[in-house]
């Protein structure tokens, strides 16, 4: 936005403020209610994500969670689109960036607003797993709880927008027990990424440069993730089995 020297920038600052600490609390609070719980429960589930905040950034384990992570958002949002190509709205509907801060910005935006994202449903399969031992029925009883409650943000829904819920909720429920936190975080990115910026082919269109910029960092991402994982072994050994 323009800015101009007046009184009402100080509204605009505090808004910001506001939000800002407001989305930041949030994720402490998430992280610091769930973590102790999913560390003694399940610790498998933390090992890439206490290693990244570690700032152990080249480790395999870290770079293969994230590169499965947005395997799977990107699976997940393709199946969810051959449900119900036409009909869906998503939540995160497609934005038009006026300029390239803005653009910037909104993927910013979209890491701070997944983090507590992904935090926020490892702690409601924590929660559910207290009771519930069998990892499978929690993981149905995961869906069933999550598709309840994102289905009447879309009004009346089809029979398609639940199937779809359905099939995400379920990735998501197989991401954070089979990978952890880093890997759901990293899917969330991933699919909202897609689903929010303007995504086309026709390259000469105005709103061009966002898809350009939105696959570029999903693919500098997966590049990293697959070379921390190969930690510096080579692709290619270049020996043929006897067999």
């Amino acid at each position: 936005m323009h800015h101009i020297p007046t009184l009402a920038e100080f509204a605009v600052l505090f808004g910001v403020m506001q939000y800002a600490l407001t989305v930041g609390a949030l994720g402490w609070l998430f992280y610091i209610a769930f973590e102790p719980q999913m560390r003694r429960r399940s610790p498998e589930t933390l090992i890439s994500w206490g290693r990244l905040l570690a700032g152990r950034f080249w480790d395999p384990v870290v770079g293969g969670h994230l590169l499965a992570g947005i395997a799977l958002g990107v699976v997940g949002l393709s199946a969810m689109t051959l449900l119900a190509p036409l009909t869906f709205r998503g939540i995160f509907s497609p934005q038009l960036p006026w300029s390239n801060t803005g653009l910037v910005s909104l993927c910013f935006w979209l890491l701070i607003e997944v983090i507590p994202g992904g935090l926020g449903v490892s702690l409601i399969m924590n929660l559910i797993s207290v009771p519930i031992q069998r990892r499978w029925l929690a993981a149905v009883i995961f869906v069933l709880v999550m598709t309840l409650v994102l289905i009447p943000i879309y009004g009346r829904p089809s029979l398609m927008t639940t199937a779809r819920l359905v099939t995400w909720n379920a990735l998501i429920a197989f991401t954070v027990i089979r990978f952890g936190v880093l890997a759901t975080v990293a899917s969330l990115y991933t699919a909202f990424m897609i689903e929010v910026l303007p995504l086309t082919t026709n390259w000469s269109a105005w709103y061009a440069p966002a898809a350009v910029l939105g696959i570029a960092i999903l693919v500098v991402l997966a590049l990293y993730g697959f070379m921390t994982t190969l930690s510096g072994r080579r692709l290619w050994t270049g020996k043929l089995s006897a067999s």
